[in-house]
């Protein structure tokens, strides 16, 4: 594996995940994420594409298991309104439906996703490779 556990958690950017989740679902989350980042299409950028894509979908995973989270699946977009009085509070959300987000697994929703498509927008096209 290109990324193991010890050197996920090493990572100041991610060691949070070492008391949230159990070394079992990162690891299984990890080689998830290096199924889906190839080398031939990530190169030298792979490991942490593969750390990136590990930690959003672990944010995701802990955003459902406590209810806070988008537990539809779908992605969310960014915030249109926000209002409160003493009683209530509401947030709306853009639709993303029919967006660029589709086949992005919501990307966007989290930190460390909108980093995994930043750096993959900062990949220089090759070739006729199929793009994960």
């Amino acid at each position: 594996m290109a990324v193991s556990y010890a050197t996920f958690i090493a990572d100041d950017r991610y060691s949070q995940f070492a008391t949230s989740v159990s070394q079992t679902l990162v690891e299984t989350i990890l080689s998830e994420a290096e199924s889906d980042t190839p080398v031939k299409f990530w190169g030298t950028k792979q490991d942490r594409a593969i750390a990136l894509l590990t930690a959003h979908r672990l944010t995701k995973w802990l955003q459902t298991q406590a209810g806070t989270g988008n537990t539809s699946g779908a992605a969310i977009g960014g915030i249109t309104s926000l209002s409160s009085s003493q009683s209530s509070q509401s947030v709306s959300f853009e639709s993303t439906s029919g967006s660029a987000l589709e086949g992005f697994e919501g990307l966007e929703t989290t930190f460390y996703g909108q980093e995994y498509l930043r750096l993959r927008r900062s990949l220089a096209p090759t070739g006729f490779l199929s793009i994960p």
